[in-house]
């Protein structure tokens, strides 16, 4: 079973990045929980040209360490290098990310 495939099972997606404060909490589990990165829901099979999120969310934004955006094919992760290319066989840990929503169907009976 991937990585993806294991979130999927949870109702989610391996963690894409869309903004500065999400890159901080990956940094953090990196720094404070597991002490290395951790895969990312991104991905190159087009050497390198073309990066999309496992979740179909835009690549919007980029927060590359040093030489990553010049690799090829491979698989993000991130961590306190920002975000890095590996060989997507290789192991490390990872995060998924889960749609926060209100659902509609629940009550409450207050007394």
């Amino acid at each position: 079973m991937t990585w993806e495939e294991r979130c999927e099972v949870q109702q989610a997606h391996l963690v894409s990045i869309h903004s500065y404060e999400e890159y901080l909490f990956c940094e953090s589990y990196d720094l404070y929980a597991w002490g290395g990165p951790f895969w990312t829901g991104l991905r190159s099979d087009d050497d390198g040209k073309t990066w999309k999120w496992s979740d179909d969310t835009p690549f919007d934004y980029q927060y590359w360490g040093d030489g990553a955006a010049k690799a090829t094919d491979g698989c993000a992760t991130c961590g306190l290098e920002k975000l890095t290319v590996k060989n997507c066989s290789e192991l490390y840990l990872f995060i998924c990310k889960k749609s926060a929503f209100l659902s509609t169907d629940s009550f409450a009976i207050l007394n």
